[in-house]
């Protein structure tokens, strides 16, 4: 792991546990056929690599992507270091700034960048990946042995307060204990 002088271990970890790696993938997409697989991977053409048929998985629940295609993947991080050609330092600003946690002072460089990704959070596209991902682990049709030790509903609800969070420009901080949470806004 890469540390950063400005942010502390428990901030890095806050700060991964809080941002998504779809949305921000949404964001840079190019190719209006997103697919679902059977493990519960939505299929993207690579943004890392020009190519024409579809060959980045994004494991929203696991929150990581890879491409089967040039064999690159990460976390948010890794992915708006690489995308948005960032340090690390940097990328866990933006990611600061988009998903509103209060870790930092918002960094004015980067607020047109959050705003696009910020405007993925909100969109109905991301949306209704969410349900199609939810309805179909609710219903037990997936085959990743990962996902078994995932709390599906529970990360579900944590993108639904996200998008919430986001409408509503709520901020969370690692420093509050027990941040509160919106109920639920989705079934």
């Amino acid at each position: 792991m890469i540390l950063s002088n400005e942010y502390s271990n428990d901030e890095i970890n806050f700060i991964k546990e809080h941002s998504y790696i779809l949305p921000l993938v949404i964001a840079n997409n190019k190719c209006s056929d997103i697919r679902l697989t059977g493990d519960n991977r939505y299929m993207f053409l690579c943004q890392m690599h020009k190519e024409s048929m579809p060959s980045m998985g994004v494991y929203d629940l696991l929150n990581y992507y890879y491409c089967f295609g040039c064999g690159f993947g990460n976390n948010a991080v890794g992915y708006l270091m690489k995308y948005e050609k960032l340090k690390f330092k940097d990328a866990l600003k933006l990611l600061s700034q988009i998903f509103l946690l209060a870790i930092k002072e918002d960094d004015s460089k980067l607020f047109d960048i959050a705003n696009k990704y910020k405007k993925a959070i909100l969109s109905e596209e991301y949306k209704e990946l969410l349900i199609m991902g939810k309805e179909r682990l609710k219903n037990n049709q997936f085959n990743n042995s990962k996902l078994l030790s995932v709390d599906i509903l529970k990360e579900y609800e944590n993108r639904f307060h996200t998008i919430y969070r986001i409408s509503n420009n709520i901020y969370i901080d690692p420093k509050i204990k027990n941040n509160k949470l919106v109920k639920s806004i989705i079934k």
